[in-house]
């Protein structure tokens, strides 16, 4: 492994906390927590504050704060602050919307070894990172139907259907009109992760070297898919690493990370309406790449990581 360490990234909701914390308990690793989290993260609020929550920058243009982020990030990470502190207290007090969301993901300052580093948010700046960088990256995908019922679940309605050069994006580049004011939420949902899967999908077309894995494929073999993800990385996958993985297999709710992973395959089909997956197909149909292969092949025929081919639309 060259650079700096791993980057995980992804959608939010995609499973990449996951992921970056088995990666991050493999031998002499240390994981770090969405550095670039602008809603838990003062510094990541003071460097996004003009670019947004999503920042678009593309490779070779300066960063600024930005850059200054992301090489604290990759140095270590900023230092644990009053308000993770805070949130464990809460997380010790039971609230655990807030504590699943703040608490328990940072580590301390700074361990020796590998890092493993996660972001939900460099969706549109991920070229730019692994440009100015140099990490190892790993893209985290997961069914939209899967993703979009965890962000209703969860209450989210802060979408990219405000942002400008989003919106731009959507109509210029991808031909694709963004949703009319008063859209239902589960259309401006689809949208936006159909948006962010774009940035994402063109990004990796890029970069043939990243490694892409799917959440559904994890789940329906976990030990043996992150053995081969961890050798691919240059990590070492130990007997420490495997109980890790094996204590995520239980019942979770909200920003755990536990779930049973044989419910998890279908990639959230159960979780919505046969009426509302036909919306989210429907919306999604008009981006190229945005929904995966069809559950019923997903976890037979994509089997290693790594990069695989353009994505069939599923219409069922």
């Amino acid at each position: 492994m060259t650079g700096p360490g791993v980057l995980v990234a992804g959608l939010p909701r995609s499973g990449t906390t996951w992921v970056g914390e088995v990666l991050g308990r493999t031998a002499g690793t240390r994981y770090l927590h969405e550095p670039d989290n602008h809603l838990v993260r003062p510094d990541a609020w003071w460097a996004k504050r003009d670019l947004g929550p999503y920042p678009e920058i593309q490779p070779g243009a300066p960063g600024d704060a930005y850059e200054r982020l992301w090489a604290r990030a990759f140095a270590g990470g900023p230092r644990p602050s009053p308000l993770y502190a805070g949130a464990r207290i809460l997380q010790r007090a039971g609230a655990r919307r807030v504590s699943g969301r703040l608490a328990s993901r940072q580590h301390p300052w700074p361990a020796a070894g590998p890092l493993v580093v996660k972001s939900v948010h460099c969706a549109r700046s991920l070229e730019w990172v692994t440009d100015r960088f140099s990490p190892a990256v790993v893209v985290v995908e997961r069914h939209p139907f899967g993703v979009i019922s965890s962000w209703r679940k969860l209450g989210w309605d802060d979408f990219l259907d405000t942002d400008r050069a989003a919106l731009h994006f959507s109509v210029a580049v991808l031909g694709v009109d963004p949703p009319p004011a008063g859209a239902p939420w589960l259309e401006r949902a689809t949208w936006h992760y159909g948006v962010l899967s774009s940035y994402l999908e063109r990004a990796r077309r890029r970069h043939p070297g990243w490694l892409v894995v799917r959440h559904e494929v994890l789940c329906a073999g976990p030990e043996p898919a992150f053995r081969r993800l961890s050798a691919r990385l240059g990590l070492r996958f130990t007997d420490e690493t495997a109980r890790f993985l094996a204590a995520s297999n239980r019942p979770g709710d909200g920003y755990s990370t536990h779930r049973l992973w044989h419910e998890q395959v279908d990639g959230g089909r159960s979780r919505l309406t046969p009426a509302e997956r036909a919306v989210v197909v429907a919306g999604l149909d008009r981006f190229t790449g945005a929904l995966p292969p069809p559950l019923e092949r997903s976890v037979t025929t994509v089997t290693e990581a790594g990069s695989h081919a353009s994505h069939p639309l599923q219409r069922t």
